[in-house]
């Protein structure tokens, strides 16, 4: 999945936070994958010269970044921290909490990042990684700025003091350490180790040499790796989505809001409810409206959370994600609307002879109209998004798949309450309603009865 790129990461990163990290990633981050990779009696020079050479890499490719408007309306006041409302402990600790499993302490950050270069990472978290874990909630400037400034108050971190000799030096351990195994950078990468066939060498033997990178491998990780090393590596070659799925969102820690925040559902059913396509571009942060409003007809919002986008990743999820459920990774098309059912549809969406759908639903650009508490998802989307077997179910019975739904069971048995429509056969009527929804923005609005 690669590391970060090392073109112009002197510019990106404190030279003391790196000398720190490259002496003893562990020692800084429990959860971290790089190796320690310089040890003995000269491990604190070899890590510094490194840190010297990158910190002597200011340059790189211009990274353009993107604008966003502000969640929060000019004028409005946002009832929380944005840290909170974003959900960042959901994967991190401040520098005052205590530290939990898995979760990623902040309280490096200033440390680690020039302020400027912060609010960058923050705006644009994959500009120099694509495959990185930081999720990128699309940040305005001034959301950046302000998060930014939450995450470094106080703090103040001293210019490196460093010569040519050892950026030279740091220079060619770059080349000779493994550094450009995994990092990207305008060098030969000079680095030999074992052969294929020894297993037992290397990071892999019982006490690893001086030379060889330290993963702390236990024996049962390290008797793992060697038993895979000697079968043969032809499984790398065989994909499988569902597996990918599986692994990436426990290394993402989806399950840290989804199922667990008000708003995200929970994370087992995305699979069988959304169809890949939709799903891949609204993980991939590509779809630019919101398929429900973040705010009440009455102005003060419902949900400040938002989905981060993880653009890298997101077709192979969607793809894994409908495969748990049994589905492929394109929906199969349908046969042609028929109007005259869309058209029951329109009727029994309205409140005229119909279930009354728009008190709690937008269609299109019409509003919902009767809105106690949160406000449904907008029709005109639904086609677009969901899947043709979980609407059925949904609309057969909404309790049994989320018991904590405020959508009604309006069918019972097969029966409609609304005899007049189609004979009240429920599936009949369910049917109606999913041609109407599948004209999406084109839908013709529904009767919405008298004005409020």
């Amino acid at each position: 999945m690669g590391s970060p790129a090392f073109d112009g990461i002197g510019a990106r990163r404190n030279y003391e936070w790196m000398a720190k990290w490259i002496l003893d990633p562990k020692a800084e981050r429990a959860s971290a994958r790089m190796p320690q990779v310089f040890r003995g009696a000269k491990a604190k020079e070899n890590s510094e010269a490194v840190a010297a050479y990158l910190a002597s890499l200011k340059t790189s490719s211009e990274v353009k970044l993107p604008e966003y408007k502000d969640a929060v309306r000019e004028g409005e006041a946002p009832t929380t921290p944005l840290f909170e409302r974003l959900h960042c402990n959901a994967c991190h600790v401040t520098s005052g909490g205590t530290v939990e499993t898995n979760k990623v302490s902040l309280h490096h950050v200033a440390a680690k990042f020039p302020p400027e270069k912060l609010i960058e990472f923050l705006r644009q978290p994959n500009a120099h990684y694509t495959w990185i874990r930081m999720p990128d909630f699309r940040l305005s400037a001034k959301e950046a700025k302000e998060l930014a400034e939450f995450l470094t108050k106080d703090s103040a971190v001293a210019p490196p003091k460093v010569d040519d000799a050892l950026i030279e030096k740091g220079k060619t351990l770059v080349q000779n350490s493994g550094c450009l195994n995994c990092h990207s950078a305008k060098l030969d990468n000079k680095f030999t180790g074992p052969q294929a066939d020894k297993w037992e060498q290397g990071c892999l033997a019982e006490m690893p040499p001086e030379k060889a990178p330290q993963f702390n491998f236990t024996a049962a990780e390290r008797a793992d790796l060697q038993a895979f090393g000697r079968s043969g590596r032809e499984s790398l070659f065989r994909d499988s989505s569902a597996e990918f799925a599986e692994r990436q969102t426990r290394v993402l820690n989806c399950n840290g809001c989804h199922g667990q925040v008000e708003g995200f559902p929970a994370l087992e059913i995305l699979g069988g409810k959304l169809k890949p396509e939709s799903s891949a571009r609204f993980i991939a942060g590509e779809i630019s409206y919101k398929p429900r409003p973040v705010a009440h007809p009455r102005g003060e919002p419902w949900l400040e959370a938002r989905m981060p986008g993880f653009k890298a990743r997101a077709q192979l999820l969607a793809e894994g994600l409908a495969a748990l459920h049994g589905y492929g990774p394109k929906t199969p098309p349908e046969p042609a609307i028929d109007n005259e059912l869309a058209k029951h549809g329109q009727k029994l969406i309205g409140k005229d002879g119909g279930f009354s759908c728009v008190s709690c639903h937008g269609v299109a650009g019409l509003a919902a109209t009767e809105v106690f508490e949160s406000e449904g998802i907008n029709l005109a989307y639904s086609y677009e998004r969901l899947l043709r077997d979980y609407y059925y179910r949904w609309m057969r019975n909404p309790l049994a798949i989320d018991p904590q739904t405020k959508m009604p069971v309006y069918f019972e048995d097969g029966k409609s309450p609304l005899t007049e429509v189609l004979d009240g056969d429920a599936e009949k009527q369910i049917t109606a309603m999913w041609h109407y929804l599948r004209l999406g923005q084109k839908m013709p609005a529904p009767n919405v009865g008298e004005a409020p």
